[in-house]
């Protein structure tokens, strides 16, 4: 009886092991082969910039298809999700501190990776066709 518990337990001990290995072997492929990371969003905020007019929809189709993930801080965000953060962000805020502050709270690292120059476009960029960027230009057309 005491040989079989010993036999279960040593192959239970020999099992997490070498399943621990596997996992650590598989993150290290994945992010080592499939995956590129930019540890700055220049390539990011050049690429949104360089449009002539930009079009969140076009954009968006075009960010799902891509393979690019953009490292900032601890977290790793795809194009297509990058995308969307900086559109919810811009429609949700009303001015630059609101959209600066609500990049922080998503991840506090966000101003460190982008310039203030380049925070200010992004911001006008991804508000352009939200209510708030309709209802200023109304204001501002009275």
């Amino acid at each position: 009886m005491k040989t079989i518990i010993l036999t279960f337990a040593l192959s239970i001990t020999f099992v997490t092991l070498n399943a621990q290995e596997y996992t650590i072997v598989s993150n290290y492929l994945d992010t080592n082969e499939n995956t590129t990371y930019k540890h700055s969003l220049s390539n990011f905020v050049s690429e949104v910039f360089s449009q002539e007019t930009f079009k969140y929809r076009e954009f968006l189709k075009e960010s799902a298809v891509s393979k690019m993930n953009y490292k900032i801080g601890a977290h790793v965000f795809t194009k297509k999700e990058l995308a969307k953060l900086m559109r919810k962000g811009a429609r949700k805020s009303e001015n630059l501190e609101a959209f600066e502050n609500y990049l922080n709270d998503k991840n506090s690292k966000f101003t460190n990776y982008i310039s203030r120059e380049d925070l200010i476009q992004l911001f006008l960029t991804f508000r352009k066709g939200t209510l708030h960027q309709y209802l200023d230009d109304l204001a501002s057309n009275l």
